[in-house]
């Protein structure tokens, strides 16, 4: 950049040969280099909202564009990514261990009413018990009327029966779908699966309950599970409608309980308690052979245990009548350890 001076000579000299004043041509010097100072700031500033312009279009036009794709795009839920597979609710099937098929599951449908949207509930009652002749149609009749906003009618339908209902053009007949359990070799392994069916999805429907004349109602983990009577038993009925077990870590407590009559019978009653029982009239106690073994498992291949006379001697030693009085109240069974 070449700054021109305030005072040039030859225009001074020449200015003195002609009586001009030389301060003017100074003056007029300033005026234009502060007029090209001016014209650069301007043309700075405006190349600065140029482009703060360029900067402003280009973020309206991606807000725009990405605006017009969400518009344009179909609404998709958002599903989270998983690594590992899916977690399946449904009963898996049950093989053999030559892979036979054991129990499997089905897709069926089950049938309720929404009553408020019924449009005529008598043609609809009758109509029905027509379809299932189980059903009453007064008593449906009955219950579509009484102000009920839900009702179930048959918890599992055929394709067959689901057709003829969905033909009536009922509004307020609806249809669920459902999951039966299928047994393809019928009552073959059924002391080892069990059973389930309708209405009872809680945790006595699991194949591991069995078929007993109990079934599991209610379990809270290390406090206590209660048992009711299995309506579906094929032998004699329980004796009781339900059975509660508590669970006692510690026997003294479980006795306790027992006295204080909070519950009505215990089970494996503290051997240093026997006696006491024994001598309660209160209480009864009932023996039962146990397959409990207390064993005393020795190196046979380590001095001095590796020495059969030492076995012998250690063996002839013991007070086995001893031990069964003092720790097992006198109620254990005398046998032959390893060592004897």
């Amino acid at each position: 950049m070449i700054r021109r001076p305030l005072r040039p000579l030859a225009r001074i000299l020449s200015a003195r040969a002609q009586g001009k004043d030389p301060d003017l041509i100074e003056a007029e010097e300033r005026a234009a280099r502060l007029a090209a100072r001016h014209r650069a700031e301007r043309q700075k500033a405006e190349t600065r909202l140029l482009l703060l312009g360029l900067v402003f279009v280009l973020g309206f036009t991606t807000v725009a564009g990405r605006m017009a794709l969400l518009s344009a795009a179909v609404p998709v839920e958002p599903r989270a990514a998983l690594a590992s597979d899916p977690i399946r609710a449904q009963r898996a099937e049950i093989v053999d261990r030559n892979g036979a098929l054991l129990a499997t599951n089905i897709v069926t449908a089950s049938l309720y009413a929404q009553p408020a949207t019924m449009i005529d509930p008598k043609r609809a009652a009758t109509e029905l018990a027509q379809i299932f002749p189980d059903l009453d149609a007064g008593t449906l009749e009955a219950r579509f009327t009484d102000g009920r906003k839900f009702l179930w009618i048959k918890r599992s339908i055929s394709p067959e029966q689901r057709q003829r209902v969905h033909d009536l053009g009922e509004p307020g007949l609806l249809f669920g779908p459902r999951e039966a359990r299928l047994y393809p070799n019928g009552a073959v392994a059924a002391h080892v699966l069990g059973g389930a069916s309708y209405g009872r999805e809680g945790v006595h429907a699991a194949e591991v309950v069995g078929t007993g004349p109990y079934r599991l109602e209610r379990f809270t983990p290390g406090q206590s599970f209660t048992l009711v009577r299995h309506p579906e038993y094929h032998g004699e009925p329980g004796a009781f409608e339900g059975i509660e077990f508590t669970v006692f870590t510690d026997g003294a407590t479980r006795l306790v309980s027992l006295r204080q009559g909070k519950v009505d019978l215990i089970t494996s009653v503290p051997y240093q308690n026997l006696r006491a029982v024994e001598g309660d009239d209160d209480l009864a106690l009932v023996l039962a052979d146990s397959p409990l073994d207390v064993l005393t498992y020795v190196n046979l291949l380590a001095e001095p245990f590796s020495d059969a006379h030492f076995r012998r001697a250690v063996a002839l030693s013991m007070d086995r009548a001893g031990v069964s009085d003092r720790v097992f109240g006198g109620h254990a069974t005398i046998g032959q350890g390893p060592i004897g």
